[in-house]
């Protein structure tokens, strides 16, 4: 079962490809999405991200896709910290 997680998680957000923006704006599929973002690796967080490149300022005023930005960015910081390290560190295990 644990070795399955990552599949079930690439298989679902290959679902909501092109749907992010309706996803993050419904009260219900907010909260699923928001969620997900922690179980999302950083490649798949910046994904989401571009895919909501253009529409931030609609976003961040509306009701509920505001809270799935805000958990994004509080999870993009600690991936930013990770591609700082790395890209600085001259330690072979910086993450």
């Amino acid at each position: 079962v644990e070795d399955e997680r990552p599949l079930l998680l690439r298989s679902a957000l290959e679902s909501l490809s092109g749907h992010e923006l309706a996803l993050a704006g419904d009260h219900e599929t907010s909260v699923v999405l928001e969620r997900l973002l922690y179980a999302m690796d950083d490649f798949a967080k910046r994904v989401l991200l571009d895919r909501f490149t253009g529409e931030f300022e609609r976003l961040v005023k509306h009701r509920h896709a505001s809270h799935v930005l805000q958990t994004l960015f509080e999870l993009a910081g600690e991936t930013v910290d990770r591609e700082v390290c790395c890209q600085f560190s001259h330690e072979s295990s910086c993450l």
